[in-house]
């Protein structure tokens, strides 16, 4: 009997798996990053609310309102070498100052005349290390496609909470036949500022850069390609659908990316 065909078939077994291709590599060993973005971001949101009642309506009661918070985040994120397959920053601390203002004056109407006018006046603030959120996103949503920052990233998102701490103050003076009480109090308030502007509606978003994913609610800043950089400047108003709240959001700043 002939052996010759089965030692072909060996050889020819042994040649389909020299010419196979190679299976497919191992992610990257996780090793030390130098990948970080570094910067100040700050924004002020200011915020009016007018209601003067119904002026038909002799018991109305008026507000005028205004309030201003103004925050700051230092920035310095570092990429996790343990993730190889996306893009993601170490859990780390971000400094942070925050300052919280406000002015408001109620009137109550008996008759068509002041009986009562009540100022309220608050301040808060706080500085110190908050938790930063930092996340890259690309072409898509969510942002598992981003494993390097090139021409192909759009931008970032930057989440975090700022608290702060101070007082309140309330003046009350009464007026005419039906007064109320004079007085005055005050009382301790706690403030939060927010990289989540507030409103989930109220979104300020780069010019260039398409307003992402509405997963996302943090301050974003638009890839600059050219420079290496997020760039978080924006400016936007917003007003509530009955016209009496107006939100005025303002950020500046960027983060620049080094390798």
């Amino acid at each position: 009997m002939s052996i010759r065909p089965v030692l072909a078939a060996v050889s020819l077994l042994a040649l389909s798996v020299a010419l196979a291709p190679a299976a497919t590599a191992a992610p990257a060993k996780a090793g030390k990053s130098k990948q970080s973005v570094t910067g100040k971001i700050s924004w002020t949101i200011v915020t009016t609310y007018k209601d003067d009642g119904d002026p038909n309506d002799l018991s109305r009661m008026t507000q005028d309102e205004t309030t201003e918070q103004i925050h700051s985040l230092q920035v310095k994120a570092v990429r996790d070498p343990k993730f190889t397959r996306t893009y993601v920053f170490k859990r780390g601390k971000a400094e942070y100052s925050y300052s919280y203002q406000m002015n408001r004056v109620s009137q109550d109407y008996t008759f068509g005349q002041v009986v009562c006018q009540t100022t309220t006046r608050a301040n808060a603030s706080g500085a110190g290390k908050v938790d930063l959120t930092p996340s890259i996103f690309g072409k898509y949503n969510p942002n598992k496609d981003v494993l390097v920052i090139d021409k192909r990233t759009k931008g970032m998102s930057v989440g975090a909470s700022l608290p702060g701490t101070g007082t309140s103050t309330t003046e009350q003076r009464g007026f005419g036949l039906s007064p109320c009480e004079d007085g005055s109090w005050t009382d301790p308030i706690d403030e939060v500022g927010s990289t989540g502007l507030n409103n989930a509606n109220n979104v300020c978003v780069p010019r260039g850069l398409k307003k992402p994913n509405s997963s996302y609610r943090p301050l974003y800043g638009k890839w600059n390609n050219g420079k290496k950089r997020f760039d978080f400047a924006c400016s936007a108003t917003f007003s509530d659908s009955t016209g009496k709240e107006t939100t005025r959001i303002t950020v500046s700043g960027s983060l620049k990316y080094k390798r």
